[in-house]
């Protein structure tokens, strides 16, 4: 049975505002950037059975840690998001995608060992840890954005900040 969350509101200039979900052992259940980031991420832990307070001090500003250090350096937390075997699989390959780099739906479904591109688009999409689960990191066959659940113009942010070659087109 799923335990306890810890909700943290946070903010970085080249995030935006975002709210996160860690649980009892500190890894991140949820980050979700925008402004309807807080009801999404309570809907995340309802679905999964988890209840959420708000975080204490201390573990806010660990968070607020975390989120400057993934910008600084790229290191990502451990993460614990709810999802079906597939969507882990596939979360599990975004997370070896380095930083700067991007990857292809195409080449991320012949990693995990599915025929469809489209379905592993649907796992990245999913994704409720956005960043620490690089999804911004993957673009269209023909090199193109793609789609991002919290925007194209937070997907161009995130890769220029990264480093990575810009994408083709839209």
């Amino acid at each position: 049975m799923p335990g306890h969350a810890r909700l943290v509101r946070l903010h970085h200039p080249s995030l935006g505002d975002a709210v996160g979900a860690l649980d009892e052992h500190g890894r991140w259940l949820a980050l979700i950037p925008g402004p309807e980031a807080l009801p999404r991420v309570e809907g995340l832990l309802r679905k999964s059975g988890r209840a959420a307070t708000d975080s204490d001090s201390e573990t806010a500003d660990e968070a607020r840690l975390t989120l400057a250090r993934w910008f600084a350096t790229g290191d990502a937390p451990e993460t614990a998001p709810d999802g079906t075997p597939f969507q882990r699989r596939v979360w599990l390959a975004l997370r070896d995608i380095p930083r700067g780099e991007t990857r292809s739906y195409a080449e991320i479904a012949r990693r995990v060992g599915c025929r469809s591109a489209r379905a592993v688009g649907g796992a990245v999409g999913a994704n409720p840890v956005c960043l620490f689960i690089p999804c911004h990191r993957v673009l269209a066959s023909d090199g193109s954005l793609g789609g991002f659940a919290w925007g194209l113009g937070l997907k161009r942010t995130l890769l220029r900040a990264e480093g990575a070659p810009p994408a083709n087109g839209p």
